[in-house]
């Protein structure tokens, strides 16, 4: 099968991007490229990453398959942006910036069970603090929301998710904590 450079530039380009917007342009920020929605097989996927390790735009993070991008990665891809007009309709669709901030699949089944697993009364009764119980009640409302929403936003679940097992640490919630953990991807 011939090789179709184009193919291959988008397809490096388009993780680029999608790394860079998962990571909101932070060089400290873990993104696992594999539970990034594209349209471009595993082979292909993997070929993008190896090129962008190669060329230093982005380098492993963690033995789960993270990556970070480097500053020369966030460089490139702000270039990448300032230089190309807004995609058309008529260009392939791999991973586009709106398709990144959507949660997926996998992490919304997750955040869903951490939320069954969860004693969300027992962590609210020991919550002694007035603030505390409004601040926990209003997360665990929004993050109800936000599953319920047909594309829940990655950044707002895995806050809320934060926002809640900071609760529930503090009330010694270990099983709440271990959900939580599983369900932001820490264990």
């Amino acid at each position: 099968m011939p090789v179709d450079l184009s193919q291959r530039e988008n397809d490096r380009a388009a993780m680029l991007e999608a790394i860079y917007q998962t990571a909101d342009g932070l060089t400290s920020t873990g993104v696992k490229p594999h539970d990034i929605p594209t349209a471009m097989g595993q082979a292909r996927l993997d070929a993008a990453l190896d090129w962008l390790t190669g060329e230093r735009l982005i380098e492993p993070h963690d033995l789960a398959g993270g990556y970070t991008i480097t500053q020369r990665g966030i460089n490139e891809a702000e270039r990448r942006a300032r230089q190309q007009p807004t995609p058309s309709s008529s260009q392939p669709a791999v991973a586009s910036a709106e398709s990144v901030l959507i949660l997926t699949q996998t992490e919304r089944r997750s955040a869903e069970i951490a939320l069954r697993e969860i004693d969300l009364a027992e962590i609210e009764s020991k919550l002694d603090d007035a603030d505390d119980r409004a601040e926990f009640l209003a997360d665990r409302e929004s993050l109800t929301a936000q599953l319920r929403s047909p594309r829940p936003k990655r950044d707002a679940v895995m806050s809320l998710l934060k926002g809640v097992g900071k609760f529930a640490v503090a009330t010694g919630s270990t099983v709440a904590g271990a959900a939580i953990s599983k369900a932001l991807g820490l264990t």
